[in-house]
């Protein structure tokens, strides 16, 4: 008699519904319609699980895109400032870029 090999994880070990199964012989019409009913049941647990998921991966996608709009706008903002002081810093005919800085709250 050999022995089943051994699980390399608690992933790959068999719980006690695999070896009934397994072993089980023919089924009745009751024990039939429980499995019918629980693989329903599991289904539409799924179904609603995965309505879930997208529901939730359409509003990070909205979400993103909202980001990017935004992005967008500070990035241009950022051009437009950079281009001014570099602007300011060539008609005060200065050799190199200067950065206004300010120290404090005013």
């Amino acid at each position: 008699m050999t022995k089943a090999p051994r699980p390399k994880s608690m992933r790959n070990a068999r719980g006690m519904r695999d070896v009934s199964a397994a072993t089980a012989g023919p089924a009745d019409e009751q024990t039939l319609h429980i499995e019918m009913h629980r693989l329903l049941t599991e289904k539409a647990r799924l179904e609603r699980e995965l309505q879930m998921w997208m529901a939730n991966v359409d509003r990070i996608k909205t979400r993103m895109a909202e980001l990017d709009s935004q992005l967008t706008q500070v990035r241009s903002a950022a051009n437009e400032m950079a281009a001014r002081a570099t602007a300011d810093a060539k008609s005060k005919g200065a050799d190199w870029d200067e950065v206004p800085f300010t120290y404090g709250g005013s």
